[in-house]
């Protein structure tokens, strides 16, 4: 990878960890609906004049039923987890929502695995156990505080039902609609995450006035941490293959820490380092990015 392609993907990684301190900051006076619907609404904007400028919207409309699998997974892949994320960031630290989301890649291998029957080795599955457990030790942190343990944990399962979309809608795309551009699915699954969005959110839109703060969170969340951050994802997967920019996704919760701290003055407890090392951990050994053969290998000594 070269040194334009692995700034590219730091680059990639900032904005989507961003994205949760952007969260944190706009949700409580937008709520979860209508923040979503600014996102994907500002990223809409931007996409099509990307997709119009390069590709065209021949290839999205050209077919009925490709654009309808396409408009559909806006709902399963944008509206729905982008929703449960702005929920989560109601009550969860920018930092923990950031990590907890690194189980994309294990709910992604678990459907694969139910849907196109792919195998889990004994690695895998251990990593699952591990990465669940991790969950546990952040989840179990307000229990033991006994500070708002009904909301602490409903946040937490709406952050992993949210990458259960994630890793549904991965496979959906690759079993359904793979024959369609990058850039054409980005832009068609806006669309219909916007079809979906826009009329709830004339229903739960606030009463009253959102600051600009949370306005200037809201169009940099739609503009920096959606539409470029697609465009750059693409543009990283068209030159080093989906292996090398499948990494940020471990990136992701340093930078989502990091803004957190930063900008927002989160700190980190105990459960919340342990429960992050043990998610992290837990999704490499899923993805198979590290192994453990080679710490229980027993080589056999010739006579």
């Amino acid at each position: 990878m070269s040194s334009k392609h692995l700034s590219l993907l730091l680059i990639l990684a900032a904005f989507w960890g961003g994205s949760f301190s952007f969260i944190r900051i706009a949700a409580p006076e937008f709520g979860p609906i209508p923040l979503m619907t600014v996102r994907v609404v500002i990223a809409l904007a931007v996409l099509c004049i990307i997709l119009q400028w390069r590709e065209g919207f021949s290839e999205l409309f050209s077919d009925y039923k490709t654009l309808s699998l396409v408009l559909f997974s806006g709902v399963i892949n944008q509206a729905i987890p982008f929703t449960l994320f702005a929920y989560a960031g109601l009550e969860l630290s920018a930092s923990i929502v950031s990590v907890v989301n690194s189980a994309t890649p294990i709910w992604t291998a678990i459907i694969a695995w139910i849907w196109f029957k792919s195998a889990l080795s004994w690695m895998q599955q251990l990593g699952l156990l591990i990465s669940f457990f991790g969950v546990v030790i952040i989840g179990s942190e307000g229990f033991l505080s006994g500070e708002s343990t009904g909301s602490h944990i409903l946040s937490i399962a709406a952050v992993l039902v949210a990458t259960l979309f994630y890793g549904i809608s991965a496979n959906f795309i690759k079993k359904t609609i793979s024959n369609v551009s990058a850039l054409g699915i980005a832009t068609g699954s806006m669309i219909g995450a916007s079809i979906c969005l826009i009329p709830l959110s004339f229903y739960y839109w606030p009463s009253d006035s959102i600051s600009s703060n949370a306005w200037y969170s809201a169009v940099v969340l739609g503009i920096f941490c959606t539409a470029l951050a697609y465009i750059i994802f693409f543009s990283l997967l068209k030159s080093v293959g989906p292996t090398n920019t499948v990494s940020v996704t471990y990136l992701v919760p340093i930078f989502g820490i990091f803004w957190g701290v930063v900008f927002l003055g989160e700190t980190l407890s105990i459960f919340a380092i342990a429960g992050s090392i043990a998610v992290l951990f837990g999704v490499l050994l899923v993805t198979n990015i590290i192994s453990l053969k080679k710490f229980t290998k027993v080589e056999s000594i010739s006579e």
